[in-house]
């Protein structure tokens, strides 16, 4: 019963987390603007396997430039790193960027935007399955 109990809370807390990280980066990203990036350069990086494998995998992080509203011309490298990689080199990639501080832009991909929520939307989903199928499974 405890553990149950336990599983649900634990569900219940990481829907609770993705919801407040959801509300946290929709205002954030509310007055930030979109622009056509292009992909000037895709940054390789070995990172280890997790799992029972092992090994190493090699991921590619774009570098990308765009125009501000403003015409300012900007450079950025993708913080998230993927195999194969979101685009090619010359390949033209939406953009969102806060207009106060355009450095800090990022590739408009649905994963981009909402990785962080979507983790804990499973994670409290698996908890809340757990919780639903002790409990009346049994």
């Amino acid at each position: 019963m405890l553990t149950s109990l336990i599983m649900l809370g634990g569900g219940l807390a990481a829907l609770g987390v993705a919801l407040v990280i959801f509300c946290r980066n929709r205002k954030r990203y509310r007055h930030w603007l979109s622009a056509s990036g292009l992909v000037v350069e895709l940054i390789s990086e070995i990172r280890e396997k997790s799992g029972s494998e092992g090994g190493r995998i090699e991921v590619f992080k774009p570098r990308v430039t765009f125009c501000t509203a403003l015409g300012e011309t900007v450079e950025f490298l993708s913080t998230y790193a993927s195999r194969p990689a979101v685009a090619a080199v010359g390949e033209t990639v939406q953009v969102l960027y806060d207009p106060v501080k355009p450095e800090t832009a990022m590739i408009d991909t649905f994963l981009s935007g909402h990785m962080a929520e979507l983790f804990f939307v499973l994670v409290g989903v698996a908890f809340i399955a757990l919780f639903a199928y002790e409990r009346y499974a049994a």
